[in-house]
C-alpha cells in the first residue's frame, strides 16, 4: 500500500514540476502570482470593510460570491500582464525598482525550495537545481 502511495505521489509531483516548468515557474510567473494575491488582498479588504452595514440573505451571499468570482478573473488577468499592472499603481519610479528588486531576491529564496519539495523522492536532484546561483 505504501509503494502504491508512493508511486502516486512521484506521478503527481512529476507532473506538478513539469506544470510548474512550463507554464511560468520563472520569475514572471512568481510575480504574476504575488500581482495576483496583492490585488485580490485589496478586494477582499475592501469586501470587509463594507459588510458592516449589510444585512446577510441569499440574494446578497450569490451577488458577492458570483462578484468576486467575476473580480477574480479579472484580476488574473490583470496579474498576467504585471509590467503593465505594476506600471498603473506604482508608476516608473525607485519604488517600482525596489518592489520588482525583493520579488527576485524572493524568488531566488523560494526557488529550489518548490524544486526540491516537486522532485519525485525516487529520482535524484540534477546537480543544476541543487546550487541556488
Amino acid at each position: 500500500m505504501n509503494e502504491l502511495r508512493a508511486l502516486a505521489s512521484n506521478r503527481s509531483r512529476r507532473y506538478l514540476l513539469a506544470s510548474w516548468r512550463s507554464r511560468g515557474g520563472g520569475f514572471y510567473g512568481f510575480v504574476a502570482l504575488l500581482t495576483f494575491l496583492y490585488i485580490e488582498g485589496l478586494d477582499l479588504a475592501g469586501d470587509v470593510a463594507g459588510l458592516a452595514g449589510v444585512q446577510l440573505n441569499l440574494g446578497f451571499i450569490i451577488s458577492w460570491l458570483v462578484g468576486n468570482l467575476v473580480d477574480a478573473a479579472l484580476n488574473g488577468i490583470r496579474a498576467a500582464i504585471w509590467p503593465l499592472e505594476w506600471i498603473s499603481r506604482f508608476g516608473i519610479s525607485l519604488r517600482s525598482a525596489v518592489l520588482l528588486a525583493a520579488s527576485y531576491g524572493a524568488y531566488r529564496l523560494i526557488r529550489p525550495t518548490v524544486v526540491r519539495l516537486l522532485t519525485p523522492t525516487d529520482e535524484p536532484l540534477p546537480a543544476l537545481e541543487q546550487t541556488r546561483g
